[in-house]
């Protein structure tokens, strides 16, 4: 069941466990697996909105990450329970923007803060593509709410 927060507009999209091999020499999660646990909660969140796998394929649609600004607030270490809350920031013409927050559920801190640039691609021109009336009413449900944009 999809529980969307509805004072923050975030969505659980990911949770799971950091294992040993995410560590890099200094028993941290190395970055390549904070940015893998994103990769997933977005696919989540757009599969969530309906916007992924085959309805994207029947349309020639892909969704194409172009930037992603992540800030790292708190170490994680193998063994840490890890949940990500996820939400569409902004819905412009081609694009839209992801927020992704990074919890520790064992601590409740925020470990990670991610925002992505995603952009509705057409897979035979190769091109950016408008996004149609569909997909603003398929992502409606997961905008954050006015108080978290700038957050």
């Amino acid at each position: 069941m999809i529980q969307t927060d509805p004072e923050t507009g975030f969505t659980e999209t990911y949770r799971g466990i950091v294992l040993p091999a995410h560590c890099d020499q200094l028993g941290h999660m190395n970055i390549q697996h904070y940015v893998a646990r994103i990769g997933d909660a977005a696919f989540m969140l757009m599969s969530f909105c309906g916007l992924s796998g085959p309805e994207m394929d029947k349309k020639r649609r892909a969704w194409v990450a172009v930037r992603q600004e992540l800030d790292y607030l708190a170490e994680l270490h193998a063994d840490d329970a890890i949940l990500v809350r996820s939400a569409i920031g902004q819905a412009g013409r081609t694009s839209l923007t992801m927020k992704h927050e990074m919890i520790n559920t064992e601590t409740g801190e925020q470990c990670l803060s991610a925002h992505v640039v995603l952009v509705n691609m057409d897979l035979d021109s190769r091109r950016p593509v408008p996004l149609d009336d569909d997909i603003r009413a398929a992502i409606a449900p997961f905008m954050l709410k006015p108080a978290e944009h700038g957050a």
